[in-house]
């Protein structure tokens, strides 16, 4: 009712073309695409599980959008069987923290000894408005920025990080990581003008690039990625090869 669209039907999904090679598939976080059918939502359209957000702009504690809790967790049980549980279990609870602790637990569960490789597409908040951020990551920063605003950005940032270090280490210590491969990406450049519910400012700078979020600049639509396959990219490489945030398949 609130987003009456999605991404069309007919459009195939990576998980679901990875599910054809025997991979399990997990997702986390934010979905965005769709959720007004169940033929619209992540285990309809390729997903084993997943645990996050229907929409965008969430309270990061409360996890409450348009006065009503958007957590949830979704998955096909053993017996086949549609299961959704609405997770008021983690309110009040920092949303990339455990976000990043879901997709840690991911990968220590996975069974090398299975012929069952695993895809996991991680889609955090942050940096994204609401401005808001787990006190401790805000005292990091209290002598290094001089307005709040700034050190509640900066430690929005500081804590995606730290769970990505937290997941690459997963990866490591599976023993995963020389048959692995973890792409970092964006799906738009910073804003550089927003105002958040908050009142706060909240910018970004896409220098040298003109633009933000939301404009055709190249500030909007160009963004740093990076792939991490240590047996298969070699480290230190760059390409300028242009490539969509939505197209990692061969075309």
């Amino acid at each position: 009712p609130g987003a009456p669209w999605g991404l069309p039907l007919d459009e195939t999904t990576l998980p679901q073309i990875l599910k054809e090679y025997n991979y399990s598939t997990h997702m986390v976080g934010k979905w965005h695409l769709g959720f007004y059918k169940w033929a619209y939502t992540p285990v309809y359209r390729g997903f084993d599980d997943f645990l996050g957000m229907y929409l965008g702009s969430q309270d990061y504690f409360n996890h409450d959008r348009n006065n009503g809790l958007d957590l949830r967790s979704h998955r096909f049980n053993e017996k086949g069987e549609f299961e959704e549980k609405f997770r008021w279990d983690l309110k009040g609870q920092y949303s990339p923290e455990y976000y990043s602790q879901r997709a840690v637990d991911i990968i220590r569960s996975h069974d090398k000894s299975r012929d069952k490789p695993f895809f996991l597409y991680l889609a955090y908040q942050n940096a994204h408005s609401p401005s808001q951020v787990a006190q401790h990551y805000i005292d990091k920063y209290s002598s290094h920025f001089r307005y709040q605003d700034e050190q509640i950005f900066a430690g929005m940032v500081s804590s995606m990080d730290e769970g990505i270090g937290n997941i690459t280490a997963a990866i490591r210590d599976s023993g995963l990581e020389e048959d692995t491969i973890v792409i970092f990406t964006s799906d738009n450049g910073g804003s550089v003008q927003l105002k958040d519910t908050q009142t706060h400012n909240f910018t970004s700078s896409n220098y040298p690039f003109r633009g933000g979020k939301e404009s055709v600049y190249e500030g909007g639509i160009r963004t740093p990625s990076l792939v991490w396959a240590p047996s298969r990219v070699i480290p230190g490489k760059e390409t300028s090869s242009m490539i969509h945030v939505t197209d990692w398949l061969p075309t």
